[in-house]
């Protein structure tokens, strides 16, 4: 059963099996009020679970730091020394560039969007 931060919350979250499914929707951060979003979800479901999956595929092409920083945060969480626990699911090309040049993407399984 899903779970939001509040009514207005721009992520949700739920529990399926051992796995923790995070879904981000397009208006994520757009207007900063989404800026502890990786505290609350660590905070709320702390695991452990055997996947993490983030769905990006209804992200925009814009993201700011904060996203980034969320990310990290969950992967410091989550995922054991050296394991790929944490899958995103869909993100944009551009998310993907900045994951590179932020070295940040080997801490990552990408898995293309649902249907391609």
């Amino acid at each position: 059963m899903p779970s939001d931060s509040s009514a207005k919350s721009a992520w949700a979250a739920e529990v399926i099996g051992d796995v923790l499914a995070i879904h981000l929707h397009r208006d994520f951060d757009a207007s900063g009020k989404d800026h502890d979003w990786a505290q609350l979800i660590v905070s709320r479901w702390p695991g452990p679970f055997a996947r993490v999956d983030v769905d990006l595929s209804k992200l925009g092409t814009r993201v700011n730091s904060t996203f980034f920083a969320g990310l990290y945060r969950l992967h410091g969480h989550y995922a054991k020394t050296g394991d790929k626990t944490i899958t995103l699911i869909g993100p944009d090309e551009r998310a993907i560039q900045c994951l590179d040049i932020l070295s940040m993407r080997p801490l990552f399984r990408v898995a293309p969007k649902p249907g391609n």
